[in-house]
């Protein structure tokens, strides 16, 4: 995954993590992966006895899994690490994230508050 430190990013622009709805394309790809997720927990948890140790861990990753493409796909979105233009808006003490290269006049993906100290940078 890409972190909002290891992308180098000019002035005015930083990596935010903000909410991306899923296509229909998408949606079939989670619920593939969730199919596959399922399959191999219940193969593995089918095993004999003797092996079950060794794939506890395996196991326990499949669970993660399958937690993880379940709340995806009830949500219909996920979180990921977005550029984003800032614009700060001094009197209202806010600070507004938009989409870098969205369309003009999209609805900010974030709002947060500004620092004691941004006031003074803008």
């Amino acid at each position: 995954m890409i972190g909002p430190d290891s992308i180098d990013c000019p002035a005015g622009i930083e990596i935010k993590v903000v909410k991306h709805p899923f296509t229909l394309e998408q949606k079939a790809e989670r619920g593939e992966l969730l199919a596959l997720a399922c399959s191999n927990f219940f193969t593995i948890q089918k095993s004999s006895d003797q092996i079950k140790a060794a794939y506890h861990s395996i196991s326990d990753e499949s669970i993660a899994l399958i937690e993880k493409l379940s709340a995806e796909l009830m949500n219909g979105f996920e979180m990921r690490p977005s550029r984003c233009r800032m614009e700060f808006r001094p009197k209202e003490r806010r600070k507004l994230y938009f989409l870098d290269g969205g369309w003009a006049g999209a609805p900010p993906v974030l709002e947060e508050p500004m620092t004691e100290d941004e006031p003074k940078t803008v």
